[in-house]
């Protein structure tokens, strides 16, 4: 069965898995270093990974072409940003391209 999506002004962010969460377990402070930032997105990809709107989040974030948050499940980096809000690449998501062996002949 599908969850609906409510027609409330949050829309999906109302279904959110984080949505009562420490909105700090998601963004970086500005002077956050390893291994702290590794724990604080383990934790936060944590919640992401039981979250029923994971994809709409990723979308949004993608959309939104968002650098800094952890959201629907990835990272900035996952997501193609540098943690100095750089893109890695052009820009695109690289997790979107991986190379794939070529099919058997």
């Amino acid at each position: 069965m599908l969850a609906t999506v409510p027609t409330t002004p949050r829309g999906w962010r109302a279904l959110s898995a984080c949505a009562d969460a420490d909105p700090d377990l998601f963004h970086a402070p500005d002077d956050e270093r390893e291994p702290a930032r590794w724990l604080r997105e383990t934790a936060a990809l944590t919640v992401c990974a039981a979250c029923p709107v994971r994809a709409a989040c990723l979308a949004a974030a993608e959309a939104e072409r968002d650098q800094y948050g952890v959201r629907g499940g990835t990272t900035p980096a996952m997501r193609g940003w540098r943690a100095n809000g750089e893109p890695i690449r052009d820009g695109r998501p690289y997790y979107r391209t991986v190379r794939t062996a070529p099919a058997a002949a």
